[in-house]
């Protein structure tokens, strides 16, 4: 449901040979320093208790409140 999350084009990279970030996902929010042409969809704010009702179901079955 794209209701349920305000959402933003964001350029995203995996970082493969960080000493302490290898295979993390790497966001840059920085402007002047943009990596790319943004290539994901960021989420930055969530209709927290819309999402768990959506959720609740998928995950714990059809009888979850």
């Amino acid at each position: 449901d794209p209701t349920l999350v305000k959402t933003f084009p964001i350029h995203v990279d995996v970082e493969p040979a960080g000493e302490f970030t290898s295979g993390m996902s790497v966001a840059e929010f920085r402007k002047k320093r943009a990596r790319g042409a943004p290539n994901c969809d960021g989420a930055m704010e969530v209709d927290v208790e819309r999402a768990q009702a959506f959720l609740r179901p998928l995950i714990w079955g059809a009888g979850a409140k």
